[in-house]
């Protein structure tokens, strides 16, 4: 273990030394002038000094948040250069994965590697410093980072040291962890692709090819894109009120905004384009036979409605908009249609995508709000 794992061991020591029939085993990283050497370190309950251990006070009851991690009728113990195997009792308020709220860029880093990731930005996606603890068979595996973004959760491994016995202990926990691991590998430890069983291998010379991982992360957002889109179709989104926020309800279901929003389109343009909408020709015959129809019903809705960006407005809303900007003196400029929206509660995003709507042209003269003109184009 390093000098970080070292102090990260030593606020879980206390609960190891409550449990029964523990045994440790850690490699050491240690740093002399004969360069890196790995020393062996074991202990185990058996020993003299342990053995009233646990009717000793002080000891914590249970580990800290970011230290917590279950146990099965085997155990397993952590796998950042130290084995433990324990059969004893249940630590409190277990978890598989504990979560670790540490904000990256505060950390102290192991590697100028590890701390290059950490600086580096993946399209939105927020980077977290050894945020859990992963179950992988026996033991548990810490990796160095995750990366969340839309309630999708990927953790990043880097590999930058190593020797035959770790790699082949790398492997063997990697084959047991469930979650995604992206693996980033510096190319001159000389090993390949195929000594990982991760399905993601990046390898590296002297950066982080923050690129390769932003494409990696992107097929991971595609996939959760592609599941929400199949779930939404299931979902009833009742249509009601003047005005609905849909960024409230992907976070109520559960689901990407922009999948929510490939939906809604879908369901607009179904509607709203009688030559090419299938609903929209089955709305018609259903109208003329007096007949009415469930899903019918439901996009009928979607007509007194209309999508800009992440909101559904109604069409009257919307024409009052219009009728307050064509008072005469009202709204000559920006500065007076944006004073207008805020008084019918609309956040900035709205601003130009209403006015386009309403078929309104924006004149700049330089960038003051107050000097840019708006003006009506005209039917044709």
């Amino acid at each position: 273990m390093s000098e970080r794992y070292g102090n990260s061991f030593a606020k879980f020591f206390p609960v190891l030394l409550k449990t029964k029939g523990w045994k440790l085993k850690a490699g050491i990283l240690h740093k002399g002038y004969q360069g890196k050497r790995i020393l062996e370190f074991s202990l185990d309950s058996s020993e003299e000094a342990f053995r009233f251990m646990r009717e000793v006070s002080g000891y914590p009851e249970s580990v800290s948040r970011d230290y917590q991690f279950a146990e099965e009728k085997k155990g397993y113990g952590i796998e950042t250069g130290m084995e433990t195997e324990y059969e004893g009792q249940p630590v409190e308020r277990q978890s598989v994965a504990q979560e670790a709220e540490t904000d990256a860029a505060s950390e102290v880093f192991d590697s100028a590697f590890e701390q290059q990731f950490a600086s580096l930005s993946f399209g939105g996606w927020d980077v977290r410093r050894e945020p859990a603890i992963l179950k992988a068979g026996r033991f548990a595996f810490v990796p160095d980072f995750s990366l969340q973004k839309n309630g999708i959760k990927v953790y990043a491994e880097i590999v930058g040291f190593w020797t035959p016995e770790y790699l082949k202990k790398k492997v063997e926990k990697l084959k047991e962890v469930k979650e995604p691991v992206i693996l980033l590998i510096n190319r001159k430890l000389k090993c390949s692709e195929k000594d990982f069983p991760a399905q993601d291998v990046i390898f590296f010379d002297r950066k982080i090819p923050a690129n390769e991982v932003t494409q990696v992360l992107r097929k991971y957002e595609e996939k959760k894109l592609a599941e929400d889109r199949s779930r939404i179709h299931e979902i009833e989104i009742p249509l009601s009120g003047e005005m609905i926020n849909l960024e409230k309800i992907a976070a109520r279901n559960g689901v990407m905004l922009e999948a929510l929003k490939k939906v809604l389109e879908e369901r607009f343009e179904k509607i709203q384009e009688p030559e090419k909408s299938e609903v929209r020709e089955k709305f018609e015959g259903y109208r003329d036979s007096g007949k009415e129809h469930e899903n019918i019903g439901k996009y009928r809705d979607y007509r007194d409605y209309v999508l800009l960006e992440n909101y559904i407005i109604h069409r009257q809303l919307l024409e009052k908009i219009n009728l307050e900007l064509e008072k005469p003196g009202a709204a000559e400029t920006y500065a007076d249609a944006v004073k207008i929206f805020e008084d019918f509660g609309f956040d900035s995003s709205l601003h130009y995508p209403v006015l386009e709507h309403l078929k309104y042209r924006v004149i700049w003269a330089g960038l003051s709000e107050e000097n840019a003109k708006i003006k009506k184009i005209p039917d044709r």
